[in-house]
């Protein structure tokens, strides 16, 4: 009698408690097609060794004197078969009962990335037995995991590594700048990107013994001479733009996509018009949200200790950009900012492509000082509280409404250099544009609200809103786990108790 109660003692605490921790049950995944695997096969596996090709491996429990042909089958989604066969006569190991082998297949750049690739393995033996093994891999670079998000709008699509900031994270940060870019270039462009960080040379090359470069295989680290173009080559036949971001943060991958933007969209526009290196890079900075009064300190430096570069060194930059190079550039740019206005910087930059004369030539009739002087006049300029009121600004400021007249002076039109300082930028010529460069919404009409009366209503009239049902006592987790903790407790005794008295009959 006393087991029956605690029999259904324990039922009723299981049917009070399950209510309690019931989750909602995950429906089970489909069930995936299984490819068929030989009980001859000891291991496989398919590895791309970026940008080379992929590397195929097996192992066949079949000795290397008994195999008659060995067999490679490349099935890419969408594209021909291919059958390979593979020479046997030099494994990469062999023993009395296995043979390891291995192919590496050096793809087409047009070859599909981000789709799958079917492979089978067949290796048949002198007395007829048969190895076999089929499975699947995804053609990409396997050196990191890749998340993908298409633009609804179509005009920034971005592939980036999954450890990181989303997709959709880096496109809205970028979004302001792609904006104004396109305004002030007048056109439009779509982009389908593929983002590296620092830590990820896009071209997949490594430095290897004796300075040659290598790729290197991310499962058995075998490494083979790897071509530096052939990755970009692979990427543009299948639409992908590259961009190599300096750090894997946010201000990194920003100003990594703006300069990218910079240069797209200003290329079809300068063509062979000979725009300075330190202009095009300058210019790019100017279009980054982020404050950069950092880089003062730099140009102040590099100005006290004489170590500015000349127009020469400027034109024609180094390969790696270096910060000091940088941080000169962006000065010269914000320099032409503060003496014409940011939309006169902007129609510098236009203009700069879409006339005959020389950069030269627009730019000291924009200015209206010679070249030669730019340097000179950014010496002085640089130490005076306007070039750190410049360093501090960006084109995205929120515009400040003014009834006076701003206090940009109108350069004169004189050929001689002037060393005078000149205004300071002027935040109410911001270029923010809208989010997209699409047309904008039209505004929907908004009721307007009756005016009040001071008539009563009738108490019919009044919302009444509905009753809140009392709530549950059961619902409140405080009062769940007490229960729970009585239950159990209750339980605990009525064990002890069960055994106590089993000890005493069977004395």
């Amino acid at each position: 009698m006393f087991s029956r109660c605690l029999v259904l003692l324990l039922f009723l605490t299981i049917g009070i408690t399950f209510p309690v921790m019931a989750q909602d049950n995950v429906p089970e995944q489909e069930a995936t097609e299984e490819l068929p695997i030989s009980e001859l096969v000891f291991n496989w596996y398919a590895e791309v060794i970026f940008p080379q090709g992929v590397r195929f491996f097996v192992t066949p429990l079949i000795p290397m004197n008994e195999i008659r042909e060995a067999v490679l089958t490349v099935q890419p989604e969408g594209q021909p078969q291919q059958v390979i066969p593979i020479d046997f006569s030099e494994p990469l190991q062999a023993g009395e009962g296995f043979t390891d082998l291995a192919h590496l297949w050096e793809f087409a750049p047009e070859m599909p990335l981000f789709h799958e690739i079917t492979y089978q393995w067949r290796i048949t033996g002198t007395s007829g037995q048969v190895a076999s093994v089929r499975d699947r891999m995804l053609l990409t670079d396997q050196r990191a995991q890749w998340s993908r998000d298409e633009d609804p709008l179509g005009f920034i699509n971005l592939t980036v590594p999954a450890e990181g900031l989303s997709p959709r994270q880096i496109r809205q940060n970028v979004l302001l700048a792609y904006n104004l870019i396109s305004a002030n270039t007048r056109r439009t462009q779509a982009f389908n990107i593929v983002l590296y960080h620092d830590d990820l040379p896009a071209s997949g090359c490594l430095p290897g013994d004796g300075g040659a470069q290598v790729a290197v295989a991310p499962l058995s680290g075998v490494q083979v001479p790897c071509d530096e173009g052939r990755a970009l080559e692979i990427y543009a036949a299948n639409g992908y733009q590259v961009v190599q971001s300096r750090a894997a943060t946010l201000a990194g991958i920003q100003a990594a996509m703006i300069e990218f933007f910079t240069h797209q969209f200003y290329a079809p526009i300068w063509g062979s018009a000979n725009v300075p290196d330190w202009f095009k890079v300058g210019l790019a900075q100017f279009y980054v949200p982020a404050p950069k009064a950092g880089l003062l300190g730099t140009v102040q430096n590099m100005a006290r200790s004489n170590q500015l570069l000349d127009l020469e060194d400027m034109s024609q930059g180094p390969a790696s950009y270096n910060t000091t190079w940088r941080a000169q550039s962006y000065a010269m740019v914000l320099y032409i900012a503060d003496m014409i206005g940011v939309q006169g910087l902007y129609d510098l930059a236009y203009e700069a492509g879409t006339t005959e004369s020389s950069f030269q030539a627009t730019y000291e009739a924009a200015v209206g000082q010679g070249l030669n002087a730019l340097l000179p006049n950014l010496r002085r300029w640089i130490f005076t509280e306007g070039a750190t009121r410049a360093f501090g600004y960006t084109p995205y400021q929120a515009e400040t409404p003014t009834t006076t007249v701003t206090a940009t002076v109108t350069p004169s039109r004189t050929a001689s250099p002037t060393l005078t300082a000149t205004a300071t930028l002027t935040p109410s010529v911001t270029g923010v544009l809208t989010e997209t460069p699409t047309a904008t919404r039209t505004p929907s009409r908004t009721p307007t609200l009756r005016p009040a009366t001071i008539t009563p209503r009738p108490a019919g009239s009044l919302f009444t809103p509905t009753p809140v049902p009392p709530p549950n006592p059961l619902s409140e987790p405080t009062t769940q786990t007490g229960l729970l903790a009585v239950l159990f407790a209750a339980l605990a005794v009525v064990g002890a108790l069960y055994l106590f008295i089993r000890r005493r009959d069977e004395l």
